[in-house]
């Protein structure tokens, strides 16, 4: 069973039904630390992205877990390393010496994280492997912050 994880008290009715997976970033109350509080907006109402976004800031940010949760999909698009190789993101845990790791093409895609391995704990870790400051970000401006990826959207699995 799939639930969003929304800040707000109501929700457009896209969203209650689950018909639309895209929201704002003030929506999704399980970023912890390590991101920033400004939200980027789509330009155009015709765009086939998300709607608003939210940008890490630095070389790790955290995401809150409730032990009820088999697994979490989150919408990610990463900056484009220095290198030009792929942005790799290594999730942790407190506890355990388990990891994962994601690997993240360019745009806006899905990535499942299974919880299985996190034995309760109350937090993921994401360590990226590159941080761009400066960086051009949407529309051509130039951010001076330390970016990794930005999040448009967390949708929960509930364990059985």
């Amino acid at each position: 069973m799939a639930c969003l994880v929304p800040l707000v008290w109501t929700l457009p009715p896209a969203l209650k039904t689950g018909t639309d997976v895209r929201r704002l970033h003030s929506q999704i109350r399980a970023l912890g630390s390590g991101w920033f509080a400004a939200i980027n907006t789509s330009e155009g109402t015709e765009s086939k992205g998300p709607a608003a976004w939210e940008w890490s800031y630095g070389p790790t940010s955290t995401i809150m877990i409730q032990p009820s949760w088999s697994a979490i999909s989150l919408e990610l698009k990463p900056i484009v390393c220095a290198d030009r190789k792929r942005q790799r993101i290594v999730v942790s845990s407190p506890g355990t010496a388990a990891v994962q790791t994601l690997i993240l093409n360019r745009g806006f895609h899905w990535y499942r994280i299974d919880l299985g391995w996190v034995h309760g704990a109350n937090e993921l870790t994401f360590s990226y492997r590159c941080v761009q400051a400066p960086v051009a970000i949407d529309g051509g401006l130039r951010n001076r912050q330390p970016l990794a990826v930005a999040v448009a959207g967390l949708v929960v699995q509930r364990g059985g």
